[in-house]
């Protein structure tokens, strides 16, 4: 749950702010900035932040933010049928995944099945796996405007071993370079569409 707010967030100022959906993206990463800051800082005083973990998936975030953003800026930001298209299909996803994941826990409340342990590995994380984990996130997050927590947490939880308090702390540690680094991007990618027109219009008045 402690990624909701950032996956709604983007829809909602497209459709009520009236946002345009490249900008709604990128102001959404911006506000996720203060969110994932805000919330580490309060793990991190509980202890519920692996440092170097968190690490290892934010290096790996600010990568895929540079790949996402420039499959973003090429493919998507102009063509906003497209985007919206790439949006719905993933809270058609995300709405499904959450049913989903709503049914089981009610049918094990229910005592239908037996509740299924994460099969977690034992053993040091592989930087290389976190890594990954990271660019798989970053591109995700700058594409979508999400903070990218609800991809991170589980996976932290059933393939790198983390308990359940220290994945959602990690996660946010993770996000804060993602979107730090996402907003950014798509700060410099407006001031150049800014400067660009502003050029265009110089031409045409001359």
């Amino acid at each position: 749950l402690h990624s909701f707010p950032t996956r709604r967030s983007s829809d909602l100022r497209t459709l009520v702010l009236h946002y345009r959906p490249d900008m709604a993206v990128g102001t959404t990463l911006f506000a996720v900035i203060f969110t994932s800051l805000s919330s580490s800082w309060g793990h991190f005083r509980a202890g519920n932040i692996q440092l170097k973990t968190g690490m290892c998936v934010g290096a790996g975030g600010i990568l895929g933010t540079f790949i996402g953003s420039y499959v973003f800026k090429e493919y998507l930001a102009q063509s906003v049928n497209l985007l919206m298209a790439v949006l719905g299909t993933f809270y058609v996803f995300t709405a499904c995944r959450m049913g989903r994941s709503a049914y089981n826990e009610w049918r094990q409340q229910r005592g239908y099945v037996q509740a299924k342990k994460a099969a977690a590995v034992a053993g040091k994380p592989s930087a290389g796996g976190l890594m990954l984990l990271g660019l798989v996130t970053g591109v995700v997050s700058s594409i979508l405007g999400i903070g990218g927590g609800f991809i991170m947490m589980p996976l932290l939880i059933m393939i790198f071993g983390l308990s359940p308090y220290a994945a959602v702390g990690t996660s946010f540690l993770a996000m804060l370079p993602i979107a730090l680094s996402g907003g950014l991007i798509k700060l410099y990618q407006r001031s150049e569409e800014h400067t660009s027109e502003l050029q265009s219009h110089a031409l045409i008045s001359y």
